[in-house]
């Protein structure tokens, strides 16, 4: 059964809160980052497209930021791992909440009913495109 998907009166706009799962391939491109010294630009780092297309997405879970130049400016197309958290995750220190919740391009909450941690990416399925609007729901 389809959802209704509630638009904002005024602009139109999706009013609808999206679920996010972290999995092997943003896991992956985490690494690369790693690799790469811990800041760079995605151009540099020979993602997959699937990793490319996701790898925003990690910052709902506190592990990427965006870069930013010496005048305060954001640098284009360069993130960097977080200061604890993302360099804790990819030395298996910690785990983090597998799901979040998202509104509009900003987390809303971590869904705290499972946790992963960067072994246990490994042997995750991850999902196909039509999953995502399964996942969503209207923003109340």
């Amino acid at each position: 059964m389809a959802q209704h998907k509630k638009t904002c009166p005024h602009c139109g706009a999706k009013m609808m809160h999206y679920r996010h799962t972290m999995n092997a391939q943003m896991a992956t491109a985490l690494c690369k980052l790693a690799e790469a010294g811990g800041r760079a630009n995605l151009n540099e780092l020979g993602l997959t497209r699937n990793q490319w297309d996701n790898f925003q997405k990690m910052r709902y879970f506190d592990l990427v930021e965006y870069g930013y130049k010496d005048d305060g400016s954001r640098d284009s197309g360069v993130w960097c791992i977080t200061e604890p958290r993302g360099y804790k995750f990819l030395a298996g220190k910690i785990m983090i909440p597998k799901r979040v919740e998202t509104y509009r391009g900003q987390r809303v909450k971590y869904i705290k009913t499972e946790y992963c941690s960067i072994i246990s990416l490994s042997v995750e399925k991850w999902k196909q495109k039509g999953d995502y609007n399964a996942d969503s729901t209207p923003h109340s």
